[in-house]
């Protein structure tokens, strides 16, 4: 199969990156992922920052018979890709949205010094309400909502998702500790933690700022709170509270 085509939408800090590298890991065939393609799409073309994978490089499978690509997307809205599902009609297309719970995804944000805008929570949220749909309510061909603090935490949820996502496990092509290069790293940690990238402590990041008020203000809001609650179950400052 030479026409796999993979659209994966999130927020810059979400951890995509990383969840990017995996799904190539395990692509049963040769991959390329095209970086950021929101500027491309508004020019009315799917051009990006290319990574072409090696399998020297980067260990990932390329004794498959697909070939493919993996487009990512970075605050986009998912009303914004009707142009990018028509430039990609005769591919075999499979969206995925990755999220990532708001007070680590906050606090990595302001750990590197991205502002946190109204536009960028707009996009988490328009994120938050996709993945949060029932099964078949959503109008993105074949999405596959990511959680990834389950990504991250989980192994089996990991490869039960292989399966929604058409990708084959394949065990010498695990990517899980590796730290994406084309990612620019970890917020927190750079590339400190090359390999070892399961020791980083992602769902705690929110601790630094715990007592910062800046950081308070948005984590506090109650449309934010409802979301992750809903779709996380995590409210790690109740639990610091308890």
């Amino acid at each position: 199969m030479n026409n796999k085509a993979y659209i994966l939408l999130a927020t810059s800090r979400s951890g995509h990156h990383a969840v990017a590298q995996w799904m190539c890991s395990h692509f049963p065939g040769v991959i390329n992922i095209v970086n950021d393609c929101r500027d491309g799409l508004k020019r009315g073309s799917l051009d990006g920052r290319p990574e072409e994978f090696s399998s020297e490089e980067y260990h990932f499978r390329n004794d498959g018979p697909w070939k493919g690509t993996l487009y990512t997307f970075e605050r986009a809205m998912p009303d914004e890709l009707a142009p990018a599902y028509g430039l990609l009609k005769d591919r075999d297309v499979t969206t995925a949205i990755v999220v990532r719970d708001h007070y680590n995804w906050v606090a990595s944000l302001m750990n590197i010094g991205v502002p946190v805008t109204e536009d960028r929570i707009s996009c988490w949220k328009a994120l938050m309400k996709e993945v949060s749909k029932p099964v078949g309510q959503s109008s993105l061909p074949e999405l596959v909502g990511i959680n990834f603090n389950l990504w991250f935490e989980n192994g089996y949820w990991r490869d039960c998702l292989l399966r929604r996502l058409h990708l084959s496990y394949c065990e010498h092509s695990e990517q899980i500790n590796h730290v994406s290069e084309f990612g620019g790293g970890s917020s927190f940690d750079g590339f400190e933690k090359q390999d070892n990238a399961q020791n980083m402590k992602v769902l705690d990041r929110w601790r630094k700022f715990a007592e910062s008020s800046e950081y308070l203000d948005v984590v506090t809001r109650p449309d934010l709170v409802k979301l992750t609650d809903a779709y996380f179950g995590f409210n790690p400052l109740e639990r610091a509270r308890a």
